[in-house]
C-alpha cells in the first residue's frame, strides 16, 4: 500500500499521461494510463480522511484534465469542492471542458459514484 502522497502524484501523472495518448490516437497506451489513476483513487477514496483530504488537493492542480477527473472521483465524499472546480472548466472548451460538463451533469442526476 503507497502513502496517500504517492498515490496522489501516481494519480495526477497518469491522467496527464492519459491526455497525451488521447491527443496522439493511442488508445490502448490510454487504457493503461487510465487503470493506473483509477487503482490509485479507489485506494485514495478507501483509505480514510486524511487519504481524501490529500486527494482533495488535485482539485486545484494546475492541469484541467487532473481537477476534472479528481473532482469526478471526489463527488460523494467532497461534492461542494468538486463542483466548484468544475464549474469554471465546464465553461471553456476542450475534452477536460466536456469532462467537466458531463461530471456536472452527473452530479445533477444524483449519481455521484463512479461504479
Amino acid at each position: 500500500m503507497s502513502t496517500p502522497t504517492v498515490l496522489v502524484e501516481k494519480f495526477a501523472k497518469a491522467v496527464v499521461a492519459q491526455d497525451r495518448c488521447v491527443e496522439q490516437g493511442d488508445a490502448r497506451t490510454g487504457n493503461r494510463h487510465a487503470r493506473v489513476y483509477i487503482d490509485a483513487a479507489k485506494e485514495l477514496l478507501a483509505g480514510g480522511e486524511a487519504s481524501i483530504e490529500a486527494f482533495s488537493t488535485l482539485l486545484s492542480d494546475p492541469s484541467p484534465s487532473v481537477r476534472v477527473m479528481a473532482a469526478a472521483f471526489l463527488l460523494k465524499s467532497r461534492t461542494d469542492h468538486a463542483v466548484a472546480a468544475l464549474r469554471p472548466i465546464a465553461d471553456g472548451r476542450g475534452i477536460a471542458a466536456l469532462g467537466a460538463q458531463m461530471t456536472l451533469a452527473r452530479n445533477e442526476r444524483g449519481e455521484l459514484e463512479i461504479s
